[in-house]
């Protein structure tokens, strides 16, 4: 079975993370003692599939791929090794906690995609946020190129009442009407059916309104251009065996990805990227 690391933060009780080892995958995070994070209560969390909720890590591509399963390798590999052996630190002085995990080429990797590299990817909660540094390494001899996305599934009480601002005026591929691009007229941004959009070169902070509680995210990236917003809606749920047929309603998808053009990494090059969720006071 996969390992479960926990990270709690060392002077805010009640803030808290955990990320299965399967696929490095943030499955909670908790400020104040509420949950921020939607998991399907049908998901496989024993390292058989990727896992149906939290922050799946999407290397090296996002959505499908002619080298292998759609969104990588990166999200259903049991080869990520905590960084070190030493596991969460917990910095004396703030509280936060971190833990840095690492995934690299092997045979099976290969098999699929044959190039050097090395993942690492760092979580870190501080009081009121959760932070995501990623590092992406070309340790092979030649240049290669990827996609990468941070799939995060938020809770919600009502994805209809969720509100997302900061999209109005972009450009955005629509992958439930053919892939059409068109423009966001919205200062709101709803879930009102079946939602998969693509926007491109969007601003580095947008939000996320409609949480338990009424709270609010303020969700902020560096260096990925896009943000993705997803809800499957009825009929997609009910195809996916590992998502409740009634479940959402209970979720949103708001991703922090570099989607719309591909990152190529010279030899003995890497490329580094940032996504932070906070709670908005």
């Amino acid at each position: 079975m996969p390992e479960v690391i926990e990270l709690k933060h060392g002077k805010c009780g009640g803030t808290e993370c955990s990320i299965n080892t399967f696929g490095a995958t943030v499955v909670s995070w908790k400020v104040d003692g509420a949950e921020n994070i939607f998991v399907s209560s049908l998901a496989k969390t024993d390292g058989t599939k990727a896992i149906r909720g939290g922050v799946p890590v999407c290397f090296p591509q996002f959505g499908p791929w002619e080298f292998g399963p759609q969104h990588g390798f990166a999200r259903d590999s049991a080869k990520w090794k905590v960084e070190g052996g030493g596991g969460a630190s917990v910095d004396a002085a703030t509280g936060d906690a971190s833990v840095a995990l690492s995934l690299s080429d092997d045979d099976s990797t290969r098999s699929k995609w044959d190039h050097g590299f090395k993942f690492i990817y760092r979580v870190t909660i501080k009081a009121r946020a959760l932070v995501l540094d990623v590092e992406i390494a070309n340790t092979g001899d030649t240049e290669w190129d990827f996609t990468l996305a941070l799939h995060t599934y938020f809770r919600v009480p009502d994805a209809t009442s969720a509100v997302i601002r900061g999209l109005k005026g972009l450009t955005f591929v629509d992958k439930t009407d053919g892939m059409k691009e068109k423009v966001e007229e919205r200062e709101e941004v709803r879930i009102a059916g079946f939602t998969d959009r693509l926007y491109q070169s969007a601003p580095d902070e947008v939000t996320l309104g409609g949480l338990e509680g009424g709270r609010c995210l303020k969700l902020t990236k560096s260096n990925m251009r896009d943000f993705v917003v997803w809800n499957p809606w009825e009929e997609n749920a009910a195809k996916m065996s590992d998502f409740g047929d009634d479940e959402f309603p209970r979720m949103v998808c708001v991703e922090a990805a570099q989607a719309s053009e591909r990152v190529k990494i010279a030899k003995g090059a890497k490329f580094t990227a940032s996504h932070t969720m906070a709670v908005m006071d």
